[in-house]
């Protein structure tokens, strides 16, 4: 403080009113399966009343449940239940709360990866978008008992592997080396 500094203080009415937070800008579901997320409610003025939840951007195929943050509580956990057939896709939702008597509603901020440790980022460290997306179904799983080893350049390893096969899956399974690899042959 001092007189080389100029203060705008600036004193209103406590009024009724919410703030939404969600602490990722990401959701990812699986077919057939559910998955979820946490909706954060910062509550000033005495604001008791419950935060009806809306998300706008749903692909075909996709619901939620418990779409509330109830009365006086300052958290909700939306379940998304997608259904077997929902296509594989991304979807940019927007996450609106409302409270219908006071005739109050606000989008929820997302917080992106782009923020460090400190909270610090680039620009906004929230964004008004959660980003949710529906991924296959696993057909199978690999997997191995990884080893490192010294070895001369050309020198070849049994690599054992075993392959799960998931939900009576029983179609062709290829396993190919990639392209690139760094040296001690990752990327299979």
């Amino acid at each position: 403080g001092g007189s080389d500094f100029v203060y705008r203080l600036t004193v209103q009415s406590d009024v009724p009113d919410f703030a939404l937070s969600v602490e990722t800008d990401s959701l990812t579901a699986t077919q057939g399966k559910t998955a979820t997320l946490t909706v954060n409610a910062r509550r000033h003025g005495g604001l008791d009343e419950s935060i009806e939840l809306t998300f706008d951007g749903l692909p075909d195929g996709v619901e939620v449940e418990d779409a509330v943050i109830p009365k006086g509580k300052s958290t909700g956990n939306v379940l998304f239940k997608v259904d077997e057939g929902t296509r594989v896709s991304a979807s940019r939702l927007t996450v609106t709360g409302t409270v219908a008597d006071r005739g109050i509603s606000r989008t929820a901020r997302c917080r992106h990866l782009g923020v460090d440790s400190e909270g610090v980022s680039i620009g906004e460290s929230t964004v008004p978008w959660l980003f949710l997306s529906v991924q296959h179904k696993p057909l199978f799983r690999l997997e191995c008992a990884e080893a490192y080893l010294y070895a001369h350049r050309g020198s070849v390893f049994m690599y054992p592997m075993e392959i799960e096969r998931l939900d009576s899956f029983d179609g062709v399974i290829q396993l190919q080396r990639g392209d690139r690899q760094n040296r001690d042959m990752d990327g299979v």
